[in-house]
């Protein structure tokens, strides 16, 4: 009888121990979730992370558009001793962001630091594609912290991607902030359409060149892109694409004199270059038949560290409305501004546009430059 119950007992303690265990076993996989990366890599993260860092171009902006600034617990600093001009997430968080612990020196050709990194022990670091892949690797292993790769496509001015749509739906798992995610893919969509529908029916595009796009700095008129999503958005046509320049590239001045465009848009980080340019060579800005005619708009400047993306779809309205004003008349620029700024990072951008940019949009005269 005593051997019974001392069977019986062992096999209720067996049993027990591995209720015990599988019950552990499920809240590991019930408490985590797995998460596809932009570089397709498989990581496992904690179902209710709140703690996390960004590293690399695009990263804390992307954040910000979705999750809440008071989960980021490092910084790097780039962030902070770069001017907050040109950056709008900075200048909404930036008594926030210079309070956080520095976890990276950030910016081109820097290497994260995984010691700063463990310190502030994140739940998750989120990192740029802007990093080689053997980077990244070296960062989940000697930290032991999960990390989940975004994108940086949007750099050379391509806002519609997948790449940047599918680090959205990331971002927004990995936060727990999957209906904000959708709620910014919608809204990029719905953009997107307006733009198209508005301009689709004219039969005669309108030509333009882009200039003094930045590109590791701020750059002279001579600095374009052939591939700027911004004049494809509402069917202007771009003389830089139509001459085989493709992405961002440097051109002279000859041949930008060869090709002699009707309308010139100017980035405004370009924008003392060029003053200081055409007081140096005056004959050759004389010459473009866009200065000449007074066809020449300052637009605002949409990448720095990657893409701010309210500007750059205010810069695709802005473009629009300057070629084809009846097809875009019935929008109040400065309400559009507000509404835009707003939906992304919760401040409206226009006063700072104009204080910060030589009052902001606007149809540049020679004669006063």
């Amino acid at each position: 009888m005593i051997h019974k119950k001392i069977a019986l007992f062992l096999c209720l303690l067996i049993f027990s121990i591995s209720t015990i265990a599988c019950t552990k076993q499920t809240s590991v996989v019930i408490d985590t979730i797995i998460i596809t990366d932009i570089l397709n890599r498989e990581v496992r993260v904690k179902l209710n992370a709140s703690r996390f860092v960004c590293l690399g171009p695009n990263s804390l902006r992307l954040y910000t558009y979705i999750a809440n600034i008071e989960n980021i617990v490092g910084i790097e600093n780039f962030e902070i001793i770069q001017t907050p001009k040109g950056r709008p997430y900075i200048e909404l968080y930036q008594d926030k962001i210079l309070s956080l612990p520095i976890i990276s020196e950030g910016g081109p050709k820097s290497t994260p630091n995984s010691e700063n990194i463990l310190l502030v022990n994140p739940d998750v670091i989120i990192m740029s594609s802007y990093y080689d892949l053997n980077v990244i690797e070296n960062i989940a292993n000697t930290t032991n912290i999960p990390v989940i790769v975004i994108s940086n496509d949007t750099s050379e001015g391509t806002i519609f991607n997948d790449a940047l749509f599918k680090s959205l739906e990331i971002l927004g798992e990995v936060t727990n902030n999957q209906a904000r995610s959708q709620e910014i893919i919608n809204y990029l969509y719905s953009v997107k359409t307006d733009l198209l529908i508005r301009t689709s029916m004219i039969q005669n595009p309108k030509t333009a060149y882009i200039g003094s796009l930045s590109k590791a700095g701020h750059q002279l008129i001579t600095s374009t892109s052939g591939d700027y999503e911004m004049f494809d958005l509402v069917n202007i046509t771009n003389i830089s694409k139509i001459n085989d320049i493709h992405n961002q590239a440097m051109i002279d001045k000859e041949t930008l004199l060869k090709w002699n465009p009707e309308i010139i848009f100017i980035d405004a980080n370009g924008y003392e270059l060029l003053l200081e340019d055409m007081s140096i060579n005056p004959s050759f800005y004389q010459s473009l038949n866009a200065f000449k005619n007074h066809q020449v708009y300052l637009q605002m400047p949409y990448n720095f560290y990657s893409t701010n993306l309210e500007i750059a779809l205010l810069n695709a309205y802005y473009c629009g409305s300057v070629l084809y004003p009846e097809q875009f008349n019935d929008i109040d620029f400065v309400q559009l501004i507000s509404e835009i700024s707003n939906f992304f990072v919760g401040i409206d951008i226009n006063g700072i546009l104009i204080q910060d940019y030589y009052g902001g949009y606007q149809a540049l005269n020679i004669t006063s430059i």
